[in-house]
């Protein structure tokens, strides 16, 4: 939640950078603060929600998703090609990675403590069945 949360300040930062420094027309001014504002209030119902999940990893893909797609519309809405939002996607896919290895890692152990303990139990009918 924390990366979250970092995303959505920094892409308020650059915002209000934006606003002053480039002369943006209505429709742009409100996708570009309505995008910042989805993300805000993603975040806390991110943050509602995390105690509640079972499904840790889906939790993240939605979230790295949803990240995609807010940088996405920031970057059409301040300027497309030319946007300086642009280099949130490098941001995104660092953190996912770094997410999505450290939870397949856990996944990883996890499953080998399950096998081990299996393993175990085996040996142990074995034994007793001789």
């Amino acid at each position: 939640m924390a990366a979250r949360l970092a995303l959505a300040v920094l892409s308020l930062g650059i915002a209000l950078a934006v606003d002053t420094a480039v002369d943006l027309g209505i429709e742009d001014w409100r996708g570009l603060y309505g995008t910042v504002a989805f993300a805000f209030v993603a975040t806390a119902l991110y943050g509602v929600a995390l105690p509640r999940v079972r499904r840790r990893t889906r939790f993240a893909a939605i979230n790295v998703a949803t990240d995609i797609g807010v940088v996405s519309a920031l970057v059409h809405f301040s300027g497309s090609a030319d946007s300086v939002f642009a280099f949130l996607y490098v941001v995104i896919a660092v953190y996912g990675a770094l997410l999505f290895s450290r939870w397949q890692t856990k996944w990883q152990k996890e499953r080998e403590r399950k096998k081990e303990e299996k393993r175990k139990e085996e040996e142990k009918r074995a034994g007793a069945a001789s």
